[in-house]
């Protein structure tokens, strides 16, 4: 639940790649063909009688996928179970292939969230799992979020957007301050997360959906633990760390790996320089205690001589 916004514009994707499961996945343990009037035959006969009815396939998982076909197309239900239960988890409803509507379901059976597509856009209906209802959205094609009515768990709205524009407030299954979003122009700009004593815990700045920015984290009690720069949903740039509001390291990352140089602090004094290659430690390392300098090496994360490194680093022509 922590992070229902990615859940909300990427589980439907996900079942999408779910739905693609068949007879060829390595995953299917068993399989049945129903034919359209409710009899198993095999497969052969599903084939030659216009692969009519349904596919009911056991997952190595032990999720049960079941599969609505007309003339050969997805039509009608697919749905997946609970790993090693007969509960359904999510609901998928086609139109000659056409996807119309998804649904995601609690464990005692109660709805999570529901998305129902129209030509111009979707609805989007999310639940607590007592049934209450948590929240209602309105996407258009061409502008993203339009319209959302956001309610606790008492079913007391506290938050909506309008024409684009506002504040999603979201809520854990317990009724927890979970994050705050905000929402300009139909796009999430910033969410706020937070810890259970309603402190904040992380800001995110965001552009075109993904982490753009500096994100700022906190502890519990306010106090900054880091400063990040993030470029398309990887950290890339420098990230600086805290301890009781001093800095204890500052790390250069290139694409969602550590490459560069990361210096470790003390009491605001240089102790340590570790030297980074694409997230592996790749040069010196260099410790300086009591005004004195010690270098190690690392050649890809393994520790190595000087001498390795650069016999390692240029390798003599054969």
């Amino acid at each position: 639940m922590r992070h229902r916004f990615f859940l909300y514009s990427s589980i439907f994707s996900l079942l999408g790649v779910l739905s693609s499961c068949n007879k060829n996945n390595g995953d299917v343990v068993e399989q049945a063909y129903i034919h359209r009037y409710g009899m198993e035959v095999s497969p052969e006969h599903w084939e030659a009688s216009g692969r009519e009815g349904q596919i009911v396939s056991t997952m190595k998982n032990g999720v049960v996928v079941s599969k609505g076909y007309r003339n050969g197309v997805l039509d009608g239900e697919t749905t997946y179970t609970y790993p090693h239960s007969s509960i359904i988890e999510k609901k998928i409803c086609y139109d000659k292939n056409n996807l119309t509507n998804e649904k995601e379901f609690y464990r005692n059976g109660a709805p999570k969230i529901e998305n129902c597509i129209h030509n111009d856009g979707k609805e989007v209906f999310y639940w607590y799992p007592t049934g209450i209802p948590q929240g209602h959205e309105q996407y258009q094609n061409d502008s993203g979020l339009y319209t959302g009515e956001y309610y606790d768990i008492n079913n007391q709205p506290i938050s909506r957007v309008h024409e684009g524009y506002g504040k999603r407030i979201v809520c854990d299954e317990y009724g927890a301050l979970n994050y705050e979003d905000n929402i300009e122009n139909g796009q999430l700009i910033t969410r706020t997360t937070y810890y259970p004593n309603k402190s904040p815990k992380e800001l995110i700045p965001f552009k075109n959906n993904q982490i753009n920015g500096q994100k700022r984290t906190y502890f519990i009690g306010g106090e900054p633990a880091s400063l990040e720069e993030w470029q398309n949903n990887q950290q890339h740039g420098i990230t600086i760390t805290y301890e009781n509001g001093e800095k204890v390291s500052e790390c250069p990352y290139h694409q969602g790996q550590k490459h560069g140089v990361e210096k470790l602090f003390s009491h605001n004094n240089l102790v340590e320089e570790i030297t980074w290659q694409n997230g592996s430690k790749h040069g010196p390392n260099i410790h300086y205690i009591n005004n004195q300098k010690r270098t190690d090496w690392f050649f890809n994360n393994q520790p190595v001589s000087k001498s390795q490194f650069d016999l390692k680093s240029n390798p003599p022509p054969r």
